[in-house]
């Protein structure tokens, strides 16, 4: 079966972006450079924590609603990487000045095609707003985040790929959009016990450091150096797919929301004395 006809005969969940990470791992056995560790102590401690979903009502996100989702659908088609891959500048999301100043043409110009992607498909089919697309979907955040994929395939659909050991699924930033339009209306938007995982950056070394993930010599390496890992590697698919597998079990195994695994990961990341990110781009 192509990839093609795999994902258009399929409703991608977690439960399907965890089954097809997992395949690829028992395939790729001796060769990836991560693997999912069974701690059973860890996932019962999970389910006696109570870990809270950002409401997002802080920093440079915008007070009202309506207006927060149409930013967080931009945001995330332009999600891309956190530094300029020229001189290796850290940067955020682009919605400062300074990040936007530092970032290389080459990511500016990826940015500028999602862009012009979103608005074009926006305005044909969804009169311009993000905000429709949700209700069309409605509001539900597994069902946005397969039409995300579909309708705007260039700057939600670059997370799936067909490798020598099987298919992947990661959709970061397609479940990262309603994921956080979740947190910030949790009466509004449903299903987010069906979501997917969002291996970002910070998540993977979360769970490394908890003992959920075990990271191969080489991949730790690169993290130690902050070296680029490259897009599309094993290594790369490696982490995220060990990833996507645990935090499957975590949903399982303690009755967490993706919501409040990437909330706790996030945060968690930031506290460890290494490196906290995994550098690789997601486009």
């Amino acid at each position: 079966m192509t990839l093609g006809v795999l994902f258009a005969d399929n409703y991608v969940d977690a439960r399907f972006q965890a089954q097809l990470s997992n395949d690829f791992l028992t395939h790729a056995k001796g060769r990836a450079h991560a693997h999912v560790l069974e701690n059973e102590e860890q996932y019962a401690a999970f389910k006696a924590q109570d870990w809270q979903v950002p409401d997002w009502k802080f920093g440079y996100f915008f007070d009202d609603d309506d207006l927060f989702l149409e930013q967080i659908g931009i945001g995330s088609a332009i999600n891309a990487c956190f530094w300029n891959i020229v001189d290796n500048k850290r940067v955020a999301w682009g919605y400062k000045q300074e990040d936007v100043d530092c970032i290389g043409s080459d990511l500016m110009f990826k940015v500028i095609k999602d862009l012009h992607e979103v608005g074009r498909v926006l305005n044909k089919n969804f009169q311009g707003r993000f905000a429709n697309l949700a209700d069309y979907c409605d509001n539900n955040v597994v069902t946005i985040s397969n039409e995300l994929v579909r309708n705007l395939p260039l700057s939600f659909g670059q997370d799936r790929h067909e490798t020598k050991y099987g298919a992947l699924v990661f959709d970061k930033r397609a479940n990262l959009c309603p994921d956080m339009w979740y947190g910030r209306m949790p009466n509004k938007f449903t299903n987010i016990e069906n979501l997917g995982a969002i291996p970002d950056y910070r998540v993977p070394m979360a769970l490394e450091n908890l003992g959920l993930i075990s990271f191969s010599d080489a991949l730790l390496r690169r993290i130690e150096e902050e070296k680029l890992i490259t897009k599309g590697s094993l290594i790369e698919h490696s982490f995220r797919a060990a990833t996507v597998a645990v935090c499957y079990n975590i949903t399982q195994k303690s009755d967490k929301s993706i919501a409040q695994i990437d909330a706790y990961g996030w945060y968690a990341g930031r506290k460890i004395s290494k490196s906290p990110f995994v550098f690789t781009l997601n486009y």
